[in-house]
C-alpha cells in the first residue's frame, strides 16, 4: 500500500519542496514516507524581487519517500490565491530527487510546471522549469539554487542562508526564532509581456531578509508569524512593485501553520 500511495502521489504531482521556507536539508526519519501540509497568509506576494500580488493565501502539500540512506524522492504542489479574487492565480506542481553526500551536504534536482491562471488568454499560461541546488547542513545552512525556464528562456540563481534559534532545550513544545537572508539574480529572454515588467534579455539582482517567530505545538505541528523585507537592485522602479509604481522595496507580513505525519 505504501508503494502504491507513493506512485499515485507522483502521478498527481502533489507535495511541496519546503513547507516552512527553511533551507532544504533532509534528515532520514524512522518512517520512509512523510506527508505534510502548509497554509500561509501574506500581506504581499514577492517573487524573485517582483511584487506580484497583495494579500495572498498559499497552500502547500508535501509527500516524500526515503528510498535509501542517501536519497529521497518528493513531489509537490504549491497554489497561490489572491484573497480579493477568491480564485487560484497560479499553481506549480513539481517533483525531484535529493541526494545526501559527504555526511553534511545535499544535491537537489527537480522539475516545476508553472500554471499562471490569472494571465490573459492571449498569453501562454504555462511554463516548464528545471532546477538544481546544493545545500549544506552546517551553521547558517547555506544553499545555492539555479533555475531555468524553457518557455521564457529565463535563468535565475538564488543563494540563501538561515539559522533557527531555540528557546527550549527540548526543541519541542516551545518557541524558536528563524532568521534568514536571500540574494539572487534573474534574467529572462522572453517575458510574458502583458503583466510582466521585465524587458527582453534584461537581468537584475534581488534580495530579501526575514525573521519568523515559530511555536511548536508538537514534533509534527507548528505555527509561525514573520516579517520580510525585500526588493531589487536593478534601478528599475517598477519591478518590485508592478503596475508603474515607484517603490523598489517592500515589507510584508506572514502567518502560517504546518503539520506533518
Amino acid at each position: 500500500m505504501r508503494k502504491l500511495a507513493v506512485t499515485v502521489a507522483w502521478l498527481l504531482g502533489f507535495g511541496v519542496l519546503c513547507a516552512d521556507g527553511d533551507p532544504i536539508v533532509f534528515v532520514p526519519s524512522a518512517s520512509h514516507l512523510t506527508v505534510s501540509s502548509d497554509v500561509k497568509f501574506s500581506s504581499a506576494r514577492m517573487y524573485r524581487g517582483r511584487r506580484e500580488m497583495s494579500k495572498v493565501c498559499e497552500f502547500k502539500v508535501e509527500i516524500s519517500e526515503r528510498i535509501s540512506e542517501e536519497m529521497h524522492v518528493y513531489a509537490g504542489l504549491n497554489a497561490v490565491m489572491e484573497i480579493k479574487c477568491g480564485t487560484a492565480n497560479n499553481a506549480s506542481p513539481y517533483c525531484g530527487i535529493i541526494y545526501n553526500f559527504l555526511g553534511c551536504c545535499t544535491a537537489d534536482f527537480g522539475y516545476i510546471r508553472h500554471f499562471y491562471t490569472s494571465l490573459p488568454s492571449c498569453v501562454r499560461r504555462c511554463t516548464n522549469e528545471i532546477y538544481v541546488g546544493l545545500c549544506a547542513n552546517v551553521p547558517l545552512s547555506p544553499s545555492l539554487y539555479c533555475f531555468y525556464d524553457f518557455i521564457r528562456d529565463e535563468f535565475a540563481a538564488e543563494c540563501k542562508i538561515g539559522q533557527r534559534f531555540w528557546w527550549s532545550e527540548t526543541r519541542l513544545n516551545g518557541f524558536s526564532v528563524y532568521l534568514g537572508a536571500e540574494i539572487g539574480w534573474d534574467r529572462a529572454q522572453h517575458p510574458f509581456g502583458v503583466s510582466d515588467t521585465l524587458k527582453k534579455g534584461s537581468g537584475y539582482c534581488y534580495y530579501s531578509v526575514d525573521a519568523d517567530l515559530i511555536y511548536a505545538f508538537s514534533e509534527n505541528a507548528k505555527a509561525s508569524i514573520g516579517v520580510f523585507y525585500g526588493g531589487n537592485l536593478s534601478g528599475s522602479k517598477s519591478w518590485a512593485n508592478g503596475g508603474g509604481r515607484t517603490k523598489r522595496s517592500n515589507t510584508w507580513l506572514t502567518a502560517s501553520a504546518n503539520c506533518s505525519f
